[in-house]
């Protein structure tokens, strides 16, 4: 009995340490992330890394400004699970029946891409696709399935971007002068220029 549970206990032990180990990592310039494998609809195998930040969480005085720069960090960071979607009011056909729903702290991007540069066999680096949802500048989030598009040669993100009065309030003035939703778009772009190749993408060809 007791052997049994050992023997039990030490697949158990090699079966975590083989998930560890296929997990796909990758440093890039503020940090590794840990992503992880899924496949297409047509079976190929690719590699999402989800809710990767591109800017620095917009709150406290930070609430009105544009966007900032992310921040490094240590160790690895898990991105194998979708964020919250940017604070926004709800609407019947969407996640709750009224009310608000979602996070201040939102600034982060979905990266999927087919094929890694240190992976064997990877080639020259892919075209790469960013899709800006819509929603009217109010609602909807940044967690569209790649199952499709990632059948083709690209590397695709998509991603969040402050909405509502968070996003594109204005005062008309230099303390809140607007637009701020837009300047997270440009600069998850900023992040993506600077960042891209690491995960496969051509940041010439975006």
């Amino acid at each position: 009995m007791r052997t049994t549970i050992l023997q039990f206990a030490v697949l158990i032990l090699l079966h975590i340490n083989y998930v560890k180990c296929e997990a796909p990592l990758v440093k890039y310039k503020y940090g590794t992330v840990r992503g992880k494998y899924q496949t297409t609809f047509s079976g190929r195998k690719i590699a999402p890394f989800l809710g990767v930040p591109y800017a620095s969480p917009p709150v406290g005085e930070n609430r009105f400004e544009p966007p900032k720069d992310a921040e490094r960090f240590e160790g690895e960071l898990n991105a194998t699970e979708v964020v919250q979607d940017c604070l926004q009011y709800s609407q019947a056909t969407y996640k709750t029946s009224s009310g608000i729903y979602g996070n201040e702290d939102c600034l982060y991007a979905n990266i999927y891409t087919p094929q890694l540069p240190k992976e064997e066999g990877s080639k020259k680096l892919l075209d790469v696709v960013v899709y800006i949802h819509g929603g009217v500048f109010m609602f909807t989030y940044a967690h569209y399935g790649p199952k499709y598009l990632l059948d083709q040669d690209i590397v695709l993100v998509t991603f969040n971007y402050r909405l509502g009065p968070l996003g594109f309030l204005s005062t008309e003035d230099e303390v809140i002068p607007g637009n701020n939703g837009l300047k997270d778009q440009s600069k998850l772009l900023q992040w993506v220029n600077e960042n891209i190749e690491f995960f496969g993408g051509n940041p010439a060809s975006v």
